[in-house]
């Protein structure tokens, strides 16, 4: 049956060689979300965008994209995907205007429609200005954009980016993250990316893969826990006795007997008490304020307050 998600993998394999780079592979994206794909070298993420994107076929399993089966309907998503692959080679004597037009053409867009979505295009990677300029005379960084700018043609309802702010300077990749945030809701976004902080702050879901394989997945406040764990940060020199019998342990047991809270971990180290909780029972919003309070109360000079334990500690675990 055809799938009313933007991406619907079932059961995916692709083997290069000996190598087999997708090994039963299950995957559905919601539309209009912003999600990521996260995994060690290796680990099938740019295979994945490949077969997504309609240049790769399977060896088994079936894949649905906005509707349409590959390879047997992939005319059926012409113009209506943009992808950003991994390392793209632009043409080097071809001027950045025209490699656009040129693209838009393919994407079966009238010459003025064509004109109109380069444009637009150059103007939301914020590369308007080098419109004239040849492609092989570009920096890295900027050749990056008119990559991103080629993605971005027209209004895909799909956008497929592998390592999209890779090389570029902190204002380009500032511009990017905003573009894919205006994006929310209107397109479906799936990112490809080594840059934890970054997915954790733009996406809204995730799949962690290795060797082929989605290993866990959810929405990014469950796979960084920040839905059920907190972490408070104390100013140093606070617990002079140490971990046992100092005031960090009198506040560990205060919390601990705090309803709903499953355990307290203090890290003298770090100098950081980690606060599991059911969310089932008491939501976050609810539960941070309370102990904050508690720990105020004792004396505790709080210096930070983290939610969760953070996608980086999410991926090591599975991965």
């Amino acid at each position: 049956a055809m799938s009313d998600a933007a991406i619907d993998v079932r059961g995916v394999e692709k083997r290069f060689g000996s190598v087999r780079a997708l090994a039963g592979l299950d995957l559905r994206v919601e539309r209009g979300s912003v999600y990521g794909v996260i995994g060690p070298n290796g680990a099938g993420k740019t295979t994945l965008l490949g077969v997504l994107a309609g240049f790769l076929g399977v060896d088994a399993g079936e894949v649905a994209v906005l509707g349409a089966l590959l390879p047997r309907d992939r005319k059926r998503l012409l113009g209506r995907i943009g992808v950003l692959p991994q390392g793209a080679a632009l043409p080097p004597h071809e001027t950045v205007g025209r490699y656009l037009r040129d693209c838009a053409r393919l994407l079966a867009m009238r010459a003025h429609d064509a004109r109109a979505a380069a444009h637009d295009a150059l103007e939301k990677t914020g590369m308007e200005t080098a419109e004239a300029t040849r492609i092989g005379t570009l920096s890295h960084g900027l050749a990056r954009r008119v990559a991103l700018a080629q993605a971005f043609l027209g209004e895909p309802e799909l956008v497929l980016l592998d390592e999209p702010t890779d090389s570029l300077d902190p204002k380009s990749a500032a511009l990017v993250r905003r573009r894919i945030g205006a994006l929310r809701g209107k397109a479906t976004i799936l990112i490809s990316s080594h840059n934890l902080a970054e997915l954790e702050t733009l996406c809204d879901c995730a799949a962690i893969l290795r060797e082929g394989r989605v290993v866990q997945e959810g929405t990014m406040s469950v796979l960084t826990a920040a839905h059920a764990e907190v972490s408070f940060v104390i100013a140093a020199g606070w617990d002079e006795a140490g971990e046992s019998g100092g005031r960090a342990d009198a506040a560990r047991r205060a919390m601990t007997q705090q309803k709903h809270v499953i355990a307290v971990d203090w890290r003298p180290g770090e100098r950081s008490f980690v606060v599991g909780f059911d969310p089932q029972q008491a939501p976050a919003e609810t539960m941070i304020p309370a102990l904050l309070r508690l720990l105020l109360d004792a004396g505790a000079p709080v210096v930070e307050v983290r939610r969760g334990r953070g996608l980086e500690a999410a991926v090591l675990d599975v991965t």
